[in-house]
């Protein structure tokens, strides 16, 4: 009799256990899908899910197809960080999102970490307005984040701007006190590889060990014609992949190989985004077409607006053996995207053929073997959501 009451009582207990797991909602992944790129982009993946961040953070269930704010979740905590003023997605780490905020009424600028299976939210690093440095890029490796951060000097007087110096910083995601690595003097942050830390400086891009402080340098952008990166990067291993402007507006594919302190070009036409996977790169070459607009007197004028081409291309992670991937219509990728199971996902536009600036965007999937496409939400619907 003891022993039918005590598998009772445990049969009981793992039917409990089973709907918090189903009340935490569709949240838990069913067959993970996994990536070693670590991307710093505003579309991030992990399992079934997508998220984007328009104001907030914004999820995109890609077997359901539906679309939802995790802090709008009743069941989840943090509410006021997930649907705050979010101002990156950093990355996706052991199955939690990184993010930066800040939060209202609040100048306070806040790294935060939400747990995608439990729903819950924890502050990594909260930095006052006085501390927070110009840029806000952050990375995630091996149980790290890494950042930016301004430090009153010794003895520096906290009323005054001038006392405070920017550090490279790091607080581990499971807890503890912030480390000091090394100062910036004037660098930002722009990636991490294995024991390395990638930074620009004064036009250059460097790789500083986090051991010895020394720095190597991995790219002269004036040497190349180049303005500097466009946007952030795709790290993969030791390596980190960008897209970089040159005098002309064009963008080009950089690899550099922070180990190797080698950097080169390995998509040298102009490009107009691209997504970093581990068995390759995806990308959208740019082209020049016909818009229109008013000119001061209200007149319609034709000027030329770059879009991206028809056809989505991959190459090799050393950028040989490029081919088309897929043929696109007048629907294509708007900015970062990323291509799970033969479909790009993010945000996207339906382009006017008659009129290259007239673009109807709106988040959603792209089947590359059939070209169809299909509409997740509208930004101006997230934000009617966000706003209310």
């Amino acid at each position: 009799m003891n022993y039918v009451k005590k598998l009772a009582a445990l049969t009981a207990a793992f039917l409990i256990v089973l709907s918090f797991l189903a009340a935490c909602g569709e949240r838990r992944p069913d067959g993970i899908h996994e990536t070693q790129v670590i991307r710093q982009l505003s579309v991030q993946e992990y399992g079934p899910y997508v998220f984007y961040s328009r104001g907030a953070v914004i999820r995109y269930n890609r077997t359901t197809n539906e679309v939802s704010r995790p802090g709008d979740d009743p069941e989840c905590d943090g509410a006021e960080l997930l649907n705050g003023t979010v101002t990156e997605l950093n990355q996706i780490y052991e199955g939690k999102l990184i993010f930066s905020c800040f939060t209202a009424f609040s100048h306070d600028f806040r790294y935060v970490s939400y747990d995608v299976v439990s729903g819950k939210t924890k502050v990594i690093a909260s930095l006052g307005e006085a501390e927070t440095a110009a840029s806000h890029t952050a990375a995630v490796f091996d149980g790290y984040l890494y950042y930016a951060r301004k430090l009153l000097k010794e003895g520096g007087d906290r009323t005054k701007l001038s006392d405070y110096e920017t550090y490279f910083c790091r607080t581990s995601l499971s807890g503890g006190s912030e480390e000091r690595i090394m100062r910036a003097d004037g660098a930002a942050l722009f990636a991490v590889t294995p024991g390395r830390l990638v930074t620009i400086k004064d036009g250059k891009l460097l790789s500083a060990d986090l051991n010895t402080k020394e720095e190597t340098l991995l790219m002269d952008f004036d040497e190349y014609g180049f303005s500097g990166p466009a946007g952030k990067s795709s790290t993969l291993g030791n390596s980190v992949f960008f897209l970089c402007k040159g005098v002309n507006n064009d963008q080009v594919i950089v690899r550099a190989d922070a180990a190797a302190g080698t950097a080169e070009v390995i998509v040298n036409e102009p490009v107009f985004s691209f997504c970093l996977t581990d068995g390759g790169i995806f990308y959208l070459p740019k082209v020049t077409r016909d818009g229109k607009m008013k000119d001061d007197n209200g007149e319609e004028i034709t000027v030329p607006a770059e879009v991206p081409g028809n056809e989505l291309r991959f190459c090799e992670i050393d950028g040989s053996g490029c081919r088309v991937a897929a043929k696109l219509g007048q629907v294509n990728a708007r900015g970062d995207f990323t291509v799970i199971d033969g479909k790009l996902i993010g945000l996207l536009g339906a382009y006017d053929p008659e009129d290259a600036l007239s673009v109807t965007a709106f988040f959603g999937t792209i089947d590359l073997k059939t070209g169809q496409y299909s509409t997740a939400f509208s930004p101006d619907a997230v934000d009617a959501v966000t706003a209310r």
